[in-house]
């Protein structure tokens, strides 16, 4: 069971994903990093994938949040 686990939402988040990335890792195995890729257009989902295969017991990436919140926000408006 994981201590604590940190979550690092990124849009367009190349040039500093990384550094907040690595400042977490010295967590080691106590900690989980759930990385939320929210639909970003530049290398983000990439690099949370080099993380999630390098440390696979504490880097997870969150697949895209964009198109579930678009489909909630249509279902919203079908509601009403």
């Amino acid at each position: 069971m994981k201590l604590i686990s940190f979550v690092v939402p990124c849009y367009n988040s190349q040039e500093y994903m990384r550094h907040c990335i690595d400042t977490l890792l010295p967590g080691g195995d106590q900690i989980e990093i759930l990385i939320v890729n929210d639909g970003s257009s530049d290398n983000t989902a990439a690099i949370a994938d080099e993380y999630e295969k390098k440390y696979p017991d504490i880097c997870r990436k969150i697949k895209d949040m964009v198109v579930p919140l678009i489909q909630e926000s249509k279902m919203q408006k079908e509601f009403i």
